[in-house]
């Protein structure tokens, strides 16, 4: 009871301020930060000067809200980026096995796709790192980083997608401000209907 009380205090002061800079397609009215939900986890991050939050066409993709640059959208943007999660279970109960079972998925729709170990990236306190992995060479020609964070009961994912290794190299700055910006805020979470 304690625990459901404190989280519901603590979303409320973080949902609030975050929401409120939020209209109804996602994009920022003068603030920058989202609260991204869904079964077993809450988490903050904050989304780069110059791009357009859009949780609409996130939910109808089964993400939590995709990003691109703004005077975009996501269908032509040559970059965007995205969070994604997988529960943790008894089939991949470790980050390990949901990044092997990711890479898998990967070279089973890609073949000659080819995945490389990327630095690893901090998170905002800069005491934990998240593992990185590069993707190159899929069925779409596209270059892909993902960022696995790992917390109790899911893994995060943030992901950077471009349509070329000239933009994938620009827009790695702007990815790395988005994982350094990620803050996990709980793992007990009721969604009403």
């Amino acid at each position: 009871m304690f625990r459901s009380v404190l989280l519901i205090a603590t979303l409320s002061l973080i949902a609030s301020p975050l929401l409120a800079q939020q209209n109804g397609s996602g994009q920022r009215e003068g603030g920058d930060s989202l609260l991204m939900y869904g079964k077993d986890h809450v988490f903050a991050i904050k989304a780069p000067k110059g791009w357009t939050v859009d949780a609409a066409t996130g939910q109808k993709l089964g993400l939590h809200a995709v990003l691109y640059p703004e005077g975009s959208s996501w269908r032509d943007a040559a970059t965007t980026m995205y969070t994604n999660f997988v529960h943790k279970n008894a089939e991949a109960p470790t980050i390990g096995k949901i990044i092997a079972d990711d890479i898998a998925g990967y070279k089973k729709d890609s073949p000659n796709i080819i995945v490389e170990d990327a630095a690893s990236l901090p998170l905002g306190s800069g005491n934990e790192k998240v593992i990185v992995k590069h993707f190159r060479g899929d069925k779409g020609r596209n270059v892909e980083a993902v960022a696995y964070v790992d917390e109790s009961k899911v893994v995060v994912m943030i992901v950077l997608s471009t349509r070329s290794e000239k933009d994938f190299l620009a827009t790695l700055p702007v990815f790395t401000e988005l994982v350094h910006s990620y803050r996990f805020v709980g793992d007990n979470v009721t969604i009403g209907k």
